[in-house]
């Protein structure tokens, strides 16, 4: 699934990344929420990027990769904060 961020760049989700936010209650609004304004980011492995954003029922992380024309979402997971 493709979709158009403010930026100009599409946001794709894997199909790992849907079952996930299905099983976890994560709304596409929440993961462009975070990438738009995360409070946290860091490199991860395979030049990924793992960012976090806390909304009012926790802690989102969401891992990703970014070329210069997409956003492809890996996965997401709500955390305990720490």
């Amino acid at each position: 699934m493709i979709k158009k961020m403010g930026n100009g760049k599409n946001i794709t989700f894997t199909k790992h990344a849907k079952i996930r936010m299905l099983q976890r209650k994560i709304s596409e609004e929440e993961i462009k929420s975070a990438i738009q304004s995360p409070d946290k980011v860091e490199e991860s492995f395979k030049g990924r990027l793992t960012i976090r954003k806390k909304f009012s029922k926790g802690v989102l992380e969401i891992v990703y990769k970014e070329s210069p024309k997409e956003i492809i979402i890996i996965t997401c997971y709500w955390i305990k904060e720490r």
